[in-house]
């Protein structure tokens, strides 16, 4: 396809492209060509039906046309059309041709050619391919602006070719690829296999001795590579990017060497996209000896033994990996012989989100990595985040937890020391003084934190003692600043302090030995409102007390009777004979009546008063005033709530109210449900007269 001018006659002027229309095969007779053009008027599209004329010169200024081809009915909208042109195939010889385009004017037949004649260019003359000697359909074929041949084997420099392009040569190369792209990642020469066994470039070198090499690459450039091979095959076993073989005993089945003395060049660079895949492999299975996967030299100041490098972004990948069957050989073994800089014997590094730099691995029940030093320095340094996913331990080879050190820990941080988080523990110590010692000058000597409750009793600080406290707090503070133990919860509906046991002792213990509280409540924003304290003397001091367990108010008392048991619910009257007891109520109007035994019906006392080691103490709660169950008689009358009730002569029971005259000052209260005859329980709002 061609693109042409515009072409300007008088008012009218056209432009345009055409192309050979092809089918692929060899062509003979009439060659098909579309021309679709725009035609303006004064600069404006022109809308109309035309008749146009095409004529075909040899010259640009040719009098006389070769061939022409007149159309009637040309439709142009907008400007655009579009024609189909049919010329003769031996006009097309390889020599220049020029096309004339005319409008038909205003008088029948009359044409107005536009100048000046667009060119021709070469791009029809691909179709003489096929017409060519040797080039029939049947061998090479056109796709567009491709020609293709797979009718057999092509050899150059040799007859009969055994692959489907073999080159052989005397020459210092037999295949020479240049590619002189400036961009990244363009190869000379490109090799690359999808089957899983097979190769992307295999070199073999076949002398018997010498310094004889499968495959040589050479890297000049700050960020090349010598050789680089690729697998695409994702699932292929033991298929390789480059694979080199030799048998010589000096020969190198793949030697890379980078010359350059700057850049990030590599004298062999392995990559492999499988998610199983390793970018160099080493092996060697010699069964004794000091054998070698893979051996890395380097005497840069800040060169690398051996570099490896995964990219792939899934499955187990290594940057390098070596493996040994020897007993003392070396899976990767690196060697930094430079005295100064950042040398160092194996480097790996790994973009994939579980892959390694390097990796050690043992299944015999040795060590995955094992390091050394002689000098003063470090056999182990990590920088960045190190992950254990075993035990680890610090002075001691049989650790029995995560952290496991045998001898004394410090640490030094102006913000957190040491964060542990634990599904039982975040930090476990134990010794025969301090399992874990905190010493804080202004902060916190231990602080713990939980993200959530478990039962099991996880949290964010827990001690366990026999023979000594748990956790033991101690502080130097001055009210609530730097208290001796701070708990806080973060959490909108959260607990500052939790406790439970199965002791039969107290489940908490306050102790004060000052002169001071032993407990203060607090509340509101900052936590400024005092509204509950318990004095050194056991008095409480609340805004509001809510009982929620009972509804009476009750008194301890020793209790007596004269006949049966004494049970919740008896009425009671003060005892003559004893100070400070009562005896079950047993005479009607007695106006010593003092109260009902509590917890009839199932309701208890909701507040119980006493002092233990005097006469205000006893084994029932008596209640004095509140709601509360008592016996009572209905046989001088049915009772109905509302009814004053006072004792009667039923021992232990209450009855209803007659006589107002004798029941004046034995009154015991209000009845609150109905008792229509007999003996039973009824509510009684206790209020004594």
């Amino acid at each position: 396809m061609a693109t042409h001018c515009g072409i300007k006659m008088s008012r009218m002027a056209a432009m345009g492209v055409w192309a050979i229309v092809s089918t692929g095969v060899a062509v003979a007779g009439p060659i098909p060509v579309t021309y679709q053009g725009q035609l303006k008027l004064d600069g404006l599209p022109v809308d109309a039906t035309l008749a146009m004329r095409f004529s075909l010169f040899r010259e640009l200024a040719d009098p006389e046309p070769i061939d022409v081809q007149s159309i009637e009915m040309v439709a142009v909208t907008g400007g655009l059309f579009t024609v189909e042109l049919l010329f003769s195939e031996d006009l097309f010889n390889g020599d220049p041709r020029y096309l004339e385009i005319a409008v038909a004017g205003g008088e029948p037949g009359a044409f107005s050619p536009l100048t000046p004649r667009q060119p021709m260019n070469p791009v029809p003359y691909a179709v003489r391919a096929f017409n060519v000697p040797g080039g029939g359909g049947s061998v090479w074929q056109q796709v567009g602006l491709d020609i293709s041949y797979t009718a057999g084997h092509v050899g150059v420099g040799l007859v009969g070719p055994s692959y489907p392009l073999h080159v052989e040569a005397s020459a210092a190369h037999a295949i020479h690829g240049v590619n002189q792209s400036t961009t990244n990642f363009t190869a000379g020469i490109y090799g690359e296999s999808t089957g899983s066994n097979g190769y992307g470039i295999h070199g073999n070198a076949p002398a018997g001795s010498c310094n004889a090499t499968g495959v040589f690459g050479e890297a000049v450039s700050a960020g090349g590579r010598g050789v680089h091979g690729k697998v695409s095959h994702a699932d292929g076993r033991w298929s390789y990017g480059v694979y080199g073989e030799a048998a010589g005993t000096r020969a190198r089945g793949v030697f890379g060497r980078a010359t350059s003395p700057s850049g990030a060049n590599y004298g062999v660079y392995g990559q492999a996209t499988s998610a199983d895949g390793v970018g160099v492999y080493g092996y060697n299975d010699a069964a004794i000896g000091l054998a070698v996967g893979v051996h890395g030299s380097c005497t840069s100041v800040a060169g690398s033994g051996v570099f490896g490098e995964a990219t792939s972004t899934t499955g187990t990948t290594y940057g390098v990996r070596g493996e040994s069957a020897s007993h003392i050989g070396s899976g990767v073994y690196g060697k930094a012989t430079s005295d100064t800089g950042s040398a160092v014997g194996v480097k790996g590094d790994s973009a994939a989100p579980v892959g390694s730099g390097v990796e050690g691995w043992n299944s015999g029940g040795g060590i995955g990595v094992y390091g050394r030093v002689t000098n003063g320095g470090w056999a182990g340094y990590f920088q960045g985040n190190t992950h254990v996913s075993g035990n680890l331990g610090v002075g001691t080879t049989l650790p029995d937890a995560r952290l496991h050190v045998s001898g004394t820990v410090k640490a030094d941080s102006p913000g957190t020391a040491v964060e542990a988080n634990g599904g039982t523990y975040g930090v476990h110590g134990t010794g025969t003084t301090y399992g874990i010692y905190g010493d804080a000058a202004t902060g916190y000597g231990v602080y713990g934190y939980s993200g959530g409750y478990s039962p099991d009793g996880n949290g964010g600080v827990y001690g366990e003692g026999y023979i000594s406290p748990g956790v033991k707090a101690r502080g130097g503070g001055v009210g609530t600043t730097n208290p001796a133990l701070h708990v806080e919860n973060v959490n909108a509906s959260g607990i500052g302090i939790f406790s439970t046991t199965t002791s039969t002792d107290p489940n908490a213990v306050f102790v004060n030995e000052g002169e001071g509280d032993l407990i203060k409540g607090f509340s509101g924003p900052g936590g400024g409102d005092l509204v509950f304290r318990v004095t050194g003397t056991g008095r409480a001091v609340v805004n509001v007390l809510q009982i929620n367990g009972g509804a009476d108010l009750s008194e301890q008392f020793d209790v007596k009777a004269t006949a049966g048991e004494v049970r919740p619910g008896m009425v009671v009257c003060i005892d003559p004979t004893d100070a400070g007891k009562l005896v079950v109520a047993s005479s009607a109007h007695d106006r010593t009546v003092a109260g009902i035994i509590s917890g009839a019906g199932g309701i208890n006392p909701g507040m119980l008063m006493g002092q233990r080691g005097s006469e205000a103490h006893g084994a029932h709660p008596v209640a004095l005033t509140g709601r509360v169950y008592a016996w009572a008689d209905a046989a001088g009358g049915s009772i109905e709530p509302g009814d004053l009730l006072t004792t009667s002569d039923t021992p232990g029971h209450a009855m209803r109210v007659s006589d107002y005259d004798k029941a004046r000052g034995a009154i015991l209260g209000k009845a609150m449900t109905k008792l229509e005859g007999g003996r039973g329980l009824v509510l009684v709002l206790v209020s004594l007269q």
